[in-house]
């Protein structure tokens, strides 16, 4: 019986093969083999960030490879296997494994063909040290997604990143973290950040596959030479539009407004609102990408803007396809509740005030047919009240919404 398992798990095509070993170590079937494909959010082991359904970097093999070793050892047809699933997604951890990987993919290029994912999760080489990832990144010429940490790197190695990245124009996601997870540390860049958006720009016309883009605290200059100096600025024409984006770094107005327009036809929107004028901008967006925007995720963190304005209500049921909605740091209207919310939206995040719960209740017991594929409802308090005269609060309002929450099987997680 062993020889006969043994035979037919030898004779599954390596393709096959591949798939189930990753889905093993992952619980993740990617039947489509798809860069892009991910089916839930992931939490990066070393790295605090929010995880985004388009970013195949957080989709990494889990924190311990050692079935997959193991695996390599069985016979040569599943040994190269495990070896392609291995380098698939490469994950350094720190200045000497980037060495010694960067070692690794000199003395063997075939392993270097096999990477498409690298993400380099430290906090970087120092001062005058042989840096890996410049040896690392130009060595995978079939890389796609790479994840870079610049809380370290000199601002005198910036030409040089440039022109590592600008080679491997295969490149569909570009991550930028301006701080990195240093174990229960975190550190971030003293020095200013290492690329302007400028440069990005320059990049993403090398990259003609090019569509994430995710840019976290200080990962760019806030403000770049064109937005302070008053000159028009144009899109250039060779630039491929992001489907993908990320904005969660500091920017001014305008850099604002220029990182959206190299967007179309968006599935994934994550901001950080950190100016007043900025909340203007979402809208248009929204229209642009009525019919394929499925992930949106919006902090508010300037004063005196406590709700978005009423364009991005008015927009946001013409989101036929939304799945994951969250609102963070600014109050949902409960007057909006049933008109402003796509219906097939999965998971919704919204923060409310204590007179509110009361009419979602209502709307959860109403309308069955309210948000059918609600899975997973998210709520931020209860808050002080939104008028000083309203009725008392009902306080048995919040156990309403959890018994009809618990009627239409979805997940209620109220955050204090």
């Amino acid at each position: 019986m062993g020889d006969t398992t043994d035979a037919k798990a030898a004779s599954l095509p390596p393709e096959l093969l591949q798939r189930i070993l990753h889905y093993l170590l992952t619980g993740c079937l990617d039947l489509h083999q798809s860069p892009d494909w991910l089916p839930q959010a992931y939490h990066h082991p070393a790295s605090s960030q929010t995880p985004f359904p388009r970013d195949p970097i957080y989709k990494p093999i889990g924190p311990s490879r050692a079935p997959l070793l193991s695996l390599t050892l069985v016979n040569k047809h599943w040994s190269i296997a495990a070896i392609r699933v291995l380098y698939d997604y490469v994950s350094v951890g720190s200045h000497e494994k980037s060495l010694a990987l960067a070692e690794t993919l000199r003395n063997s290029p075939s392993l270097a063909h096999l990477v498409r994912a690298l993400d380099f999760a430290y906090q970087g080489p120092s001062k005058g040290a042989r840096d890996g990832v410049l040896e690392i990144i130009p060595a995978c010429p079939n890389v796609q997604h790479v994840r870079l940490g610049t809380s370290s790197i000199p601002t005198s190695s910036r030409c040089s990143y440039l022109t590592a990245l600008g080679d491997c124009t295969r490149i569909r996601t570009f991550c930028l973290r301006g701080e990195t997870n240093y174990g229960s540390l975190i550190i971030r860049r003293r020095a200013p950040p290492l690329f302007n958006f400028e440069d990005l720009v320059d990049l993403m016309g090398r990259w003609p596959d090019f569509q994430n883009l995710y840019l976290y605290p200080g990962s760019i200059v806030a403000k770049s030479p064109s937005t302070s100096n008053g000159v028009a600025w144009t899109l250039p024409s060779n630039l491929p539009r992001v489907k993908g984006l990320v904005l969660v770094a500091s920017t001014d107005l305008k850099l604002f407004q220029k990182a959206l327009s190299v967007t179309n036809s968006l599935e994934q929107l994550s901001l950080n609102i950190t100016y007043p004028g900025q909340v203007y901008e979402i809208a248009p967006i929204l229209v642009s990408s009525h019919g394929t925007m499925r992930h949106l995720d919006i902090t508010v963190q300037c004063l005196g803007k406590p709700e978005l304005p009423a364009a991005f209500y008015t927009a946001l049921p013409n989101l036929p396809n939304l799945l994951y909605l969250r609102l963070s740091d600014t109050f949902f209207p409960v007057h909006r509740l049933k008109h402003s919310l796509p219906p097939k939206i999965g998971f919704l995040s919204i923060l409310i005030y204590q007179d509110d719960y009361k009419a979602l209740a209502e709307e959860l017991r109403r309308r069955r047919d309210w948000l059918p594929s609600l899975r997973h409802l998210e709520i931020h308090g209860p808050f002080p009240k939104r008028w000083r005269n309203s009725d008392p609060f009902d306080v048995d309002a919040i156990d309403r919404v959890k018994r009809y929450c618990r009627r239409r099987k979805c997940h209620l997680e109220i955050i204090d």
